[in-house]
């Protein structure tokens, strides 16, 4: 087959030579006996390559590489589906934001990464986890992705001052969760960190982030409040999805955007204000949010996503200008329930 394949791409490429004309351009899975390849016109993949967000590597003759390899004097896991494995712990190593490796080492119930200074995992059942600042001599910069994930037992954790980054899932479904302490030190935070987590009722968040992640709450069935720092100018989607306990939320005037679910069936919430730093509202924000009664909306808002405002039956639009009236009238909510020009 291997033999065929390259017989066959020989002469496809030498036809496309001597008719002067370039390879065509389109892209796309393969499969045959012996593996998956990715085919772009008439040759196909080898080496690293990225596709649709994530990264694989094909061998020499193109086909998706699955497992450890070592590229570069580096060694990369590859999942059963070809993507690069990143901000995970495999078999006791550490695979950074790039996928490389790094043999973990073991203390207190972490694995750590002591190049970078990452909590790669998280081994024992506590209820309670005070994070040292330094570990074996190692000072802790980072969560790292899935390290806390699924700890059933763990109620209450304390990070420390030293920690910049929490990587995506890293507390997510630890459903006995109460009490989270994050030190302003932390500056980045991946998506879904606190996703399932069914037991958190209130957090503060560092004063230092910019965005607030995809799925960062989503699930987060009896959280009631939350602090929004005031530097965070993204509400991405999906943020607050299905948190039905929610009731006080203060959006800061750095936001811009507030992205699609953001609070999608939070179903206490009873009056929100979009600050006038905000120029979009996308698809379905505040959908099913059916006990809401007073939506504030400033003129800076340009576009509001398709049913965004789904279901808030009982809601008055407080709004300042022409241009949110009409958009709000494409939405379908009659004119009776919107007041223009509240200062």
């Amino acid at each position: 087959m291997k033999r065929l394949r390259n017989l066959i791409a020989s002469l496809l490429v030498a036809v496309s030579i001597i008719a002067l004309n370039p390879i065509g351009a389109s892209a796309k899975w393969e499969d045959d006996s012996t593996g998956r390849w990715y085919s772009e016109g008439n040759s196909w993949v080898t080496g690293w390559r990225h596709i649709d967000a994530d990264m694989y590597y094909f061998d020499e003759d193109g086909y998706m590489k699955t497992g450890w390899i070592q590229d570069g004097g580096n060694w990369y896991y590859l999942n059963d589906n070809g993507t690069m494995a990143k901000d995970i712990d495999v078999d006791g190593w550490y695979l950074n934001g790039n996928g490389v490796g790094a043999e973990c080492v073991k203390a207190e119930g972490f694995d750590i990464d002591k190049s970078t200074g990452t909590i790669a995992k998280f081994s024992r059942k506590d209820a309670l986890v005070i994070i040292p600042r330094e570990i074996n001599g190692i000072k802790i910069k980072c969560i790292g992705g899935y390290a806390f994930r699924n700890c059933r037992n763990l109620k209450s954790i304390t990070i420390p001052d030293s920690v910049e980054i929490i990587n995506k899932y890293a507390f997510s479904n630890c459903k006995s969760l109460t009490s989270i302490t994050l030190p302003n030190s932390v500056v980045e935070m991946g998506d879904n960190v606190f996703d399932g987590c069914s037991s958190l009722t209130s957090i503060k968040m560092p004063d230092s982030l910019t965005k607030m992640g995809v799925s960062e709450f989503s699930a987060c069935s009896n959280l009631t409040s939350i602090s929004i720092p005031n530097g965070v100018k993204i509400i991405d989607k999906w943020t607050f999805y299905a948190c039905p306990n929610l009731t006080n939320v203060i959006i800061p005037n750095s936001v811009t955007t507030i992205g699609q679910s953001a609070f999608f069936r939070c179903t206490k919430l009873t009056s929100i204000t979009i600050p006038n730093s905000v120029t979009s509202i996308d698809d379905t924000v505040f959908s099913g949010c059916h006990n809401l009664t007073s939506i504030i909306i400033p003129d800076s808002v340009k576009s509001i996503g398709r049913q965004a405002f789904y279901g808030c039956n009982n809601a008055l639009f407080y709004i300042d200008g022409e241009n949110i009236k009409q958009q709000l009238i494409k939405q379908g909510i009659p004119t009776s329930r919107i007041i223009l020009n509240v200062k």
